[in-house]
């Protein structure tokens, strides 16, 4: 179900002062990283990862993938 323009800015709000629980790193997309992406999800529902990439659009690619492969909204 696609979030609302409402919904969104809402879980920005509450996501702006969590703290990152997975951080992506050099490793790549492994499939243990997006198992636990899933699990962290299904226990948090609203989850920040950091994803470590040398530019922004390495980072925009690196975070389309994550939400492709787990199914969650930005």
């Amino acid at each position: 179900m696609p979030l609302s323009t409402q919904d969104i800015k809402r879980l920005r709000r509450i996501g702006h002062h969590l703290k990152a629980i997975l951080i992506f790193g050099d490793k790549g997309l492994t499939d243990n990283f997006v198992e636990e992406l899933n699990l962290r999800l299904e226990d948090h529902e609203l989850i920040k990862v950091k994803v470590n990439a040398e530019t922004r659009d390495d980072r925009a690619n690196i975070v389309v993938a994550l939400c492709q492969k787990s199914g969650a909204e930005l």
